[in-house]
């Protein structure tokens, strides 16, 4: 037989698992994430760039087909200053809602990603965590800004 089908059964094989395994992982809190998602009073707002980006479009697809109003916001057009909170703290049930955050990757920055933007997010993540703390941002992590 010819060496690239065995390759590329073993590739689908190989992915299958991976499908199954994730199928293993489902849990309650994908039926509390659906339930979250379906109480908002308003529209879903997904955002990204890039690989994340055609993600967050494809979700708000899905979200609006489904009956559920959604819109894509490219991370660009959510960064401008236009005083929309960008977190909410419910400090009863310790928990932080983002919004408005473009989906990007921190590890390094990426072709077309920007610096600012990522300071921005750091930035939003940072003081909603001290909030939830009853802190000062500065408090989590001092020094980190002095080489700016």
């Amino acid at each position: 037989m010819d060496p690239r089908i065995d390759r590329a059964r073993e590739i689908v094989e190989c992915e299958a698992e991976a499908v199954r395994q994730v199928a293993l992982r489902i849990g309650p809190d994908l039926a509390g994430a659906a339930d979250a998602i379906l109480a908002l009073p308003g529209r879903v707002v997904t955002a990204g760039m890039g690989k994340a980006g055609i993600i967050a479009q494809k979700l708000s697809a899905t979200f609006a087909s489904t009956g559920t109003p959604s819109i894509y916001l490219h991370p660009a057009e959510a960064i401008h200053g236009d005083h929309i909170d960008r977190w909410k703290v419910w400090h009863d049930e310790r928990r932080i809602t983002f919004y408005r955050l473009p989906i990007v990757r921190f590890l390094r920055l990426q072709e077309g990603e920007d610096r600012d933007e990522k300071l921005l997010i750091e930035s939003c993540v940072f003081r909603a965590v001290a909030e939830l703390l009853d802190k000062d941002p500065w408090e989590l992590a001092p020094g980190r800004y002095r080489h700016l």
